[in-house]
């Protein structure tokens, strides 16, 4: 990986939790992101064909799409090696695990 930093796509309605989110990663002293959000799945398919990023954190429920159809859209669009599914109540857990996958620290097994 290069030293640029980990951009990430958070597809997220609530800006409460996405907020947290941007705070949690702003307290890291090892590694800077760049976070693009977004509300709906339609606005970060377009993001996904203007841009190419390392991570994608998505709450599954969005105002546009629900559940499995918010996944598998993301899954035919995007380029990126990792995805996860975020909820207000594993953010922080979530984003310590994709920046342990990033950096090649872990393993997926050693995050279930």
């Amino acid at each position: 990986m290069d030293n640029g930093p980990v951009k990430i796509l958070l597809l997220e309605d609530n800006r409460l939790d996405a907020r947290l989110l941007q705070l949690f990663l702003g307290e890291s002293h090892t590694t800077q992101y760049q976070l693009t959000q977004v509300e709906r799945l339609a606005d970060g398919l377009k993001k996904l064909e203007e841009e190419t990023f390392q991570l994608i954190l998505c709450d599954l429920s969005l105002a546009d799409s629900h559940d499995l159809e918010t996944f598998q859209s993301l899954h035919r669009s995007a380029h990126v090696i990792k995805r996860f599914h975020v909820n207000s109540h594993s953010v922080m857990i979530i984003v310590k695990q994709a920046t342990m996958l990033i950096s090649g620290s872990a393993t997926n097994a050693a995050l279930y």
